[in-house]
């Protein structure tokens, strides 16, 4: 095609002739350029454009393409307030089921930034990136070239065209726009020059991404130089002819790789059904779920109505009507629960009275307990200090025997003339034996008083002066006695 456009008049190819060409804009590539279609398409169109005017080539916009712009951004914003003034949509569900980004996602990314979502701010927002946009690759609006609409010939052609595109494309208000587009850009090519079957002779073009109108361009005026050309077409020509750097090559090659999504459902449809949807609820999960089921599933066929309130209506009817059993569900399911925790919590307190009559009961016995073992250790104390009394009694019983071993010792050795010293007589009478008899007599009489002494000062000491050796004897008595009444008690216990 772009060989055809460069070569048509048999002559070599004039770079002025290229350069000086003006294009007239469609609706579909303003929205584009404002990033209504997405940011990635607002780059690739704003590329294209700008490649557009450093060539020198004017950029402008018909009356027709300006009213059509203003007239559906009204009936956006119209349909806008009509159905999701009240909810909030999340862009991610539109999206998921949108065939691209559109004025609807558009309008739900600029709500969610904004603190005052009012439309007429959002009316003002789009017109002022319009203007912003025009000034930028200083877009002219030509409102003095203007069709002869009281013409009857005119009208014939404007209407010609408009039924036959209806072949090419569903029936809209577009296509009267597009027509009346066609018919202004061929009478002012008519004007400029009878020539226009040649490129470089053709002044005027209109650009636009409708491919439906393209093939409706080819089909039906195809002895001509195209009128509609897609903007890929357009980039390519420039880039073969004028000038490229590696921005503009990939600027167009961005262009042919640009994604094509096809919608599960018409634009207004979705954008009507998510409303009602977020007329209700705006939980996200609940949006993706009510979403799936009357778009996917098509349940109760709302989406096939073809009425845009009832739709709506049938939409926030479901909704509700689903939310409310889910509701109720969820309320019976909180009184069983509440029945369910009240049973319980009479359960938790007659465990809570167990508790604390076993904690009394405890407690009892803790104080019985005690009791008993201060009476057990009273009864130790007691048996125990007899012992010990008893233990010192034996050894006070030794002081009179520790005495007579004395005596004894005294009178062996002194008081020799006393008529009733036996024990001086004895072992006088001892030393006339033999010696053997005497050294056995003499060695168990100092055996006998030294050891006996000895044995009794010990026990004497121990008992009666040691207070270490008393507290040690009264300890062991004390373990001896605990053990015992220990082992009476596990008796009792067991018994």
């Amino acid at each position: 095609m772009e060989y055809c456009l460069v070569t048509g008049n048999n002559n070599a190819l004039y770079i002025e002739g290229l350069k000086n060409k003006k294009l007239y804009l469609d609706t579909n590539i303003i929205y584009r350029a404002l990033g209504i279609n997405g940011a990635e398409r607002k780059e690739r169109t704003r590329s294209f454009l700008k490649k557009c005017y450093e060539v020198g080539q004017e950029l402008r916009i018909s009356k027709y393409t300006d009213i059509e712009f203003q007239e559906s951004i009204d009936f956006y914003i119209k349909q806008i307030s009509k159905y999701s003034i009240n909810g909030k949509v999340h862009p991610s569900v539109y999206e998921h089921y949108a065939g691209g980004y559109d004025i609807y996602l558009y309008y739900y990314e600029w709500k969610s930034r904004q603190i005052n979502n009012n439309l007429e701010l959002f009316r003002a927002h789009i017109k002022s990136q319009y203007e912003q946009f025009k000034k930028e690759f200083n877009v002219f609006i030509d409102y003095k070239s203007q069709l002869d609409e009281n013409n009857p010939k005119m009208r014939e052609i404007i209407n010609q065209y408009s039924e036959s595109m209806e072949k090419y494309k569903l029936k809209s208000v577009n296509n009267i726009y597009d027509a009346k587009n066609i018919a202004l850009i061929r009478e002012k090519r008519i004007k400029k020059s009878k020539n226009f079957y040649k490129f470089l002779d053709t002044p005027y073009y209109f650009i636009s991404t409708d491919q439906k109108l393209r093939d409706w361009n080819y089909e039906n005026l195809s002895e001509e130089v195209p009128i509609i050309i897609l903007p890929s077409q357009w980039f390519n020509i420039l880039l073969r002819y004028v000038s490229r750097t590696n921005d503009d090559f990939r600027s167009f090659v961005s262009f042919l790789n640009m994604k094509q999504n096809y919608p599960t459902i018409d634009s207004d449809k979705l954008h009507i059904i998510l409303s009602g949807i977020g007329e209700i609820t705006e939980i996200i999960e609940q949006q993706e779920y009510f979403a799936k089921v009357l778009i996917e599933d098509k349940i109760n066929d709302i989406i096939l109505e073809e009425n845009d309130d009832i739709v709506y209506e049938k939409t926030k009817e479901y909704v509700k009507s689903t939310l409310d059993k889910e509701l109720e569900r969820v309320v019976k399911e909180l009184e069983n629960t509440k029945q369910e925790l009240s049973s319980a919590c009479e359960q938790i307190k007659k465990l809570d009275d167990i508790t604390n009559e076993n904690n009394k009961y405890n407690n009892k016995i803790i104080e019985l307990t005690k009791e008993n073992q201060k009476i057990i250790n009273t009864i130790i104390n007691k048996e125990v200090e007899e012992d010990i009394r008893i233990w010192k009694i034996k050894a006070i019983t030794l002081i009179p025997v520790q005495i007579i071993i004395i005596l004894i010792g005294i009178f062996e050795f002194f008081f020799s003339d006393w008529k009733f010293n036996f024990i001086y007589k004895f072992f006088s009478w001892i030393d006339t034996q033999k010696d053997w008899i005497k050294n056995i007599v003499y060695g168990i009489n100092y055996a006998f008083l030294i050891g006996l002494s000895w044995l009794i000062i010990c026990t004497i000491y121990k008992r009666l002066i040691s207070r270490k050796h008393v507290e040690s004897y009264k300890n062991e008595l004390i373990k001896e006695y605990t053990e015992k009444w220990a082992k009476i008690r596990k008796i009792d216990i067991n018994f």
